[in-house]
């Protein structure tokens, strides 16, 4: 959203008015920067993110990583290069599925199936 207000002359002035949270997601907005001022992840814990590179929500590509340690920064498209999930796609995506069991069960990870970017229908 804060792109496309971006993009028209004017809107981004009002963007506050519609969509906050558009505003507090921007790169560099107050919220953002207050996130990015000290560690996220707690020690002990252990995290992994995957993200798409065909990222049009979270904007831009890359910016839902968090580089600190005890963190898995993934893209889908590491494992599955032509996997053409997008981000309200992600938790319907095979390859998705297989990343985020391999992270909460690493002793029985597996490489994603490419084959079916989503699931087949029962």
């Amino acid at each position: 959203m804060a792109n496309l207000a971006g993009a028209i002359p004017g809107a981004g002035a009002f963007l506050g008015l519609f969509c906050q949270a558009c505003v507090d997601q921007e790169a560099g907005s107050a919220v953002v920067n207050t996130l990015d001022s000290g560690p996220i992840a707690q020690a002990g814990v252990n995290y992994t993110f995957v993200e798409t590179r065909n990222e049009l929500v979270v904007t831009p590509v890359g910016s839902a990583f968090i580089n600190e340690p005890g963190v898995t920064n993934e893209y889908v498209q590491s494992f599955c290069a032509n996997d053409p999930v997008d981000h309200i796609n992600l938790p319907y995506d095979q390859a998705v599925f297989r990343l985020v069991e391999n992270a909460l069960s690493p002793g029985t990870a597996q490489a994603p199936n490419c084959a079916v970017a989503f699931p087949s229908p029962a």
